[in-house]
């Protein structure tokens, strides 16, 4: 059996003291207790964590090679990896990525790693092994011990559908793959956690004592291509033990006064007809996350290569807990067939789908918008409907899930490095300094005479008609009657056990309201492997032509300037060649871009709605140069745009009347053209992103997906 050494460079490359034999656990931030004794106890908080994943390191991977697998016969694969190419990541790559990190990534606070770090099934000559898939993550978890966890900074790892074999299944534990990465991960897991991942995949990190918890989930059994377990609606399933756990978990964490990071591989993708997750585990998923909305405060994930957000409703999440009850059923999705991830061709589509849900978000700005002299009792209403429909002024109807782009290039390697509010988190344990003032929006079936049984009390009204698209202005009348009725209904299962809301009166939780844990942004990089592999082919060339001229004329094995010959010390310095990532872009400085004002669940929602007003596919990408659009716009209302930011806070605060003020008038009479390509640039920029800035989406067919036979 060949015994991987993928990461052996690695491990001297980012430049740690020798590891520590023997248990010790995982130091975190200002813990107590065992640890290694290089980590540093007490440490200031940066305000920062890195999200990683998907690294697929392959072993087998060969540059100039055949972009079918990259391991034999020739073709045009580069030295780090190959961009749009169902190739893994060479292991140049997976070392280059954890020297950089460990060279010029701002110091951060913890590390949320979502799985996927063995090679893809994509060989049959060179089919997986179990020991392969083992070697490949233990010489992965070492790398990130030693570059993390030995230095006091919490590592947090869960399960990939690629990490076990067969991909895609894993039983009920224990099993040998949770006995397997119990030892793997022996270094990340609390000592405390580890009888629950013996039993599960799942546990949780307290990276901030007594402030922040990062539960891992094991998302694998919510995975619709899971065909060893079903989903979480019987008791006998993981699933279901699963999100019992979680519930008790979010639970004591409210009862402590901690808040929680949620994380996993699949992400809880569902848009129109198609999913990710089994029906029955999104569904408590998504209610779980509303009833302990004080608690959460946002959502990692991986899996899908792409750069996106998820919108959920926790209305939705009633409804699937309820059965199908004469609504649409949802079909398996299977995203690509190459170990679930997203084929380009699939993500067209999912793309386009994700902003027609968008599209029927509510606006922030209608429900925040202040009372107007002289208006009447309809835009009273429309107001009214809209803050009822987000769910209150911080908009907690809704849920947001964060989907960070992969290393492994299926388009450029990426890494993400969200940061948060640390302000009071120096007072003692349980007390903040500064907190949200408002309280919490109480939803249908909060109420204090909510029933004890578990049954849901929601309210008929007219604004799912017209989230849905309806013209619930219009046909008013015939919703006249069903407004305001209540009607109780039992969960599908009559078992589930609903978690109670937020005590009545608490504040906004940290993914609502900007307080101490509130994400205030994210800084997304990226590593342009065409552009290193082109420098690096000039300097090469450069230097042979440097080489040609520098004849051994003396003996004495130095060139004829005297600096060396054929050796290399002539080779251009500087950019060429040199493995680098670099800013993508970063929330923080975006006003042409995604405007937001910070990582709040109502920000994503005015982002999502800007996105949903666009009206053109991905195929017209191709007809007209981003450049040229952004010069049109930028020659018409360039001195609005620059304000965007500020003029974000102005539109969800209510504030400022959308248009009304001078500068607002002349936009509205610069023309359509214009003004139809500014609603485009949401759009523009979400696909653009989604994509690492490769480009794919120019390359899309007229009915907006990639043309059959194209070349990837």
């Amino acid at each position: 059996m060949r015994t991987l050494a993928i990461l052996a460079a690695a491990v001297a490359a980012v430049g740690v003291g020798a590891r520590q034999e023997g248990d010790g656990g995982q130091i975190v931030i200002g813990g107590q207790g065992g640890g290694h004794a290089s980590a540093k106890e007490g440490k200031k908080l940066t305000g920062r964590f890195l999200h990683i994943t998907d690294l697929h390191p392959d072993p087998y991977y060969k540059p100039h090679t055949s972009l079918t697998t990259c391991h034999r016969t020739p073709g045009p694969s580069l030295p780090y990896g190959t961009p749009l190419s169902d190739c893994d990541s060479p292991p140049t790559l997976v070392n280059a990525t954890l020297s950089w990190i460990d060279a010029h990534l701002p110091a951060v606070d913890f590390v949320i790693w979502t799985g996927d770090s063995a090679r893809h099934d994509r060989d049959e000559q060179i089919p997986r092994t179990a020991a392969e898939i083992t070697d490949a993550n233990t010489e992965l978890a070492d790398a990130f011990r030693e570059a993390f966890a030995d230095k006091g900074v919490p590592v947090v790892p869960t399960l990939g559908n690629n990490d076990i074999l067969p991909h895609n299944i894993l039983l009920g534990g224990p099993n040998k793959w949770l006995q397997t990465y119990g030892r793997v991960w022996h270094h990340f897991i609390p000592e405390v956690q580890r009888h629950g991942f013996q039993r599960g995949g799942w546990f949780t990190v307290e990276v901030i004592p007594g402030r922040l918890a990062v539960v891992s989930l094991n998302t694998l059994y919510f995975f619709e291509r899971n065909s060893g377990v079903d989903g979480c609606a019987s008791r006998s399933e993981p699933g279901w033990e699963q999100m019992e756990w979680l519930g008790i978990q979010l639970g004591f964490m409210r009862d402590r006064g901690v808040k929680a990071i949620l994380m996993g591989h699949v992400p809880p993708a569902r848009t129109g007809g198609k999913k990710l997750w089994d029906e029955s585990c999104w569904g408590r998923y998504v209610v779980w996350v509303e009833r302990y909305r004080d608690v959460v405060v946002g959502g990692a994930w991986g899996h899908m290569n792409i750069d996106h957000f998820l919108l959920q409703k926790g209305k939705k999440g009633v409804k699937a807990l309820m059965g199908p009850q004469g609504e649409e059923a949802v079909e398996g999705w299977a995203i690509g067939d190459m170990g679930g991830d997203v084929a380009i061709a699939s993500v067209d589509e999912y793309l386009q789908e994700l902003r027609d849900g968008f599209a029927k978000v509510p606006d922030p700005r209608d429900a925040l918008a202040g009372e107007v002299e002289g208006e009447g009792r309809g835009e009273r209403k429309k107001r009214k409907r809209a803050l009822k429909r987000m769910g209150g002024e911080w908009a907690e109807r809704y849920q947001v899930s964060l989907v960070s782009p992969s290393v492994v290039p299926n388009y450029f390697p990426s890494l993400r490095v969200v940061e948060y509010n640390v302000s009071g988190l120096d007072a003692g344990v349980g007390e903040v300094k500064e907190r949200a003032t408002a309280t919490s929006w109480r939803l249908p079936g909060e109420d204090e005479d909510e029933d004890e049984d578990g049954e849901f009390e929601e309210e008929d009204s007219d604004d799912e008609d017209e989230e849905e698209g309806g013209d619930a202005h219009a046909d008013g009348k015939k919703h006249k009657k069903k407004k305001n009725k209540k009607k109780h209904r039992k969960p599908k299962h009559p078992d589930l056990k609903i978690p109670p809301p937020p005590p009545r009166g608490s504040p906004p939780g940290p993914a609502y309201s900007p307080q101490p844990l509130s994400w205030t942004g994210y800084t997304q990089y990226f590593a342009n492997l065409t552009r290193i592999a082109e420098a690096e082919a000039a300097a090469d060339a450069a230097a042979a032509v440097a080489d040609s001229n520098s004849v051994d004329v003396s003996g004495d094995g130095k060139g004829k300037n005297g600096k060396g010959g054929k050796g290399g010390k002539d080779k251009p310095k500087g950019d060429g060649g040199e493995f680098k990532y670099e800013i993508e872009y970063t929330t923080f400085n975006d006003s042409k871009g995604f405007a937001l004002p910070d990582l709040t669940v109502r920000s994503f929602l005015g982002l999502a709605h800007r996105i949903g007003r666009a009206k053109g596919g991905i195929s017209s990408f191709a007809e007209v140069d981003d450049a040229e659009v952004d010069t049109e716009v930028d020659a018409e209302d360039d001195e609005e745009e620059a304000g965007l930011v500020d003029k974000a806070w102005s539109w969800l605060s209510g504030s400022e009347d959308d248009g009304v003020d001078a500068e607002g008038k002349k936009m509205k009479n610069n023309g359509k053209k214009g003004k139809g390509k500014k609603s485009e640039r949401a759009w523009k920029v979400f696909v653009n992103r989604a994509f690492v800035g490769t480009g794919a989406e120019k390359g899309m067919g007229s009915n907006g997906v990639r043309e059959k036979g194209e070349e990837l």
